[in-house]
């Protein structure tokens, strides 16, 4: 009787509940680009592992943080910096070493483009007394700063670089193996920030 199954499981308001939050999470960072915006997502995909990385605009990143209670104040910053949502999944059978420290971001004419990593963004919300609640799930929508991605695991987060108008080219970097000791450098994908 499987259909009476997932009736009573309708029937479960925690359970509704839990799937319209679910739905409504994944879709409010879902793709979305403002008229006349032409930035469009890089993807990679090969044996060991699948690669995207998604420009979000400040509107959107604003959009977001505001439903999740944060005040105007803080999500004006997100003007100032640039927004990707990276995902990776590991397809090999080994280990897949996500740290996004090793990857090289330069501008086009080469200079480097720095990431503004959780430390960054500690300082900043300390300035703009942001409660700790809503620091904290800013801290958990960042992308890992180092993670074991084990066969079949995906992870996704959002990187935040310093902000540029122009093509920014990011060349991935993975570790491989139990050890790290193999690398896996993909090809440099060249991406705008979104909104610019």
């Amino acid at each position: 009787m499987p259909c009476y199954s997932v009736m009573m499981m309708l029937k479960n308001s925690n359970f509704l509940v839990l799937v319209v939050a679910g739905v409504l999470s994944i879709t409010s960072l879902a793709p979305v680009y403002a008229v006349g915006n032409k930035t469009e997502a890089v993807s990679v995909s090969n044996a060991t592992l699948s690669f995207k990385m998604i420009p979000r605009t400040p509107d959107q990143m604003a959009a977001f943080y505001e439903g999740r209670g944060f005040p105007a104040k803080a999500t004006q910053v997100f003007s100032e910096v640039c927004f990707f949502t990276v995902i990776v999944k590991n397809l090999s059978r080994d280990i897949v070493w996500l740290e996004p420290a090793n990857w090289l971001i330069n501008s086009e004419s080469g200079e480097n483009i720095n990431r503004l990593g959780q430390q960054y963004w500690r300082k900043r919300w300390q300035q703009l007394n942001l409660p700790k609640n809503s620091q904290a799930t800013f801290r958990w929508t960042l992308l890992p700063t180092s993670r074991d991605l084990r066969p079949d695991e995906g992870v996704g987060g959002n990187l935040v670089l310093a902000a540029t108008s122009g093509k920014i080219m990011v060349t991935p970097v993975f570790r491989l193996g139990a050890d790290g000791r193999k690398r896996l450098k993909l090809a440099t994908q060249t991406i705008r920030c979104g909104g610019r």
